[in-house]
């Protein structure tokens, strides 16, 4: 049998219908009968119930889902208007600062503030040198 709930409710269906052949023959005894119908009651609780769950997992699995999408929207925007913010400060070396680590970053951050320092960006400090150089001859 294929592992889907309609396999399953088949052949419960099935089972039902074996167990009423046997009786209708009077091939089987009432106390069996009691029996069988009691395993037949379990087994469709049984099955109902997985059925529940797997629809409540289903449902809160797409609400996660939804949850994601949302806070990666959210923090999509965050990203985008950091980086505008970049740029609109001149920092054109974003890139660069985004290939290091998370660790280094921190520890620089930490190190500039220690030191009531700030860095320059790369285009910035290109310029600047130039109008040194200019200064100079």
């Amino acid at each position: 049998m294929a592992n889907d709930p309609d396999s399953f409710i088949r052949g419960i269906q099935m089972l039902i219908e074996r167990i009423q052949y046997l009786a209708d023959k009077d091939l089987i005894s009432q106390r069996s009968l009691e029996a069988w119908n009691n395993i037949i009651e379990v087994l469709t609780n049984a099955h109902n119930e997985k059925e529940a769950y797997i629809e409540d997992l289903e449902k809160r699995n797409a609400d996660l889902i939804k949850k994601i999408i949302i806070a990666e929207d959210h923090h999509q925007e965050h990203i985008t208007r950091l980086e505008a913010i970049c740029l609109i400060h001149g920092i054109y070396d974003i890139n660069r600062h985004l290939a290091k680590s998370t660790n280094y970053l921190i520890q620089e951050a930490k190190r500039n503030d220690l030191e009531e320092a700030w860095q320059m960006p790369d285009k910035l400090i290109d310029h600047y040198n130039n109008l040194l150089n200019k200064i100079h001859e």
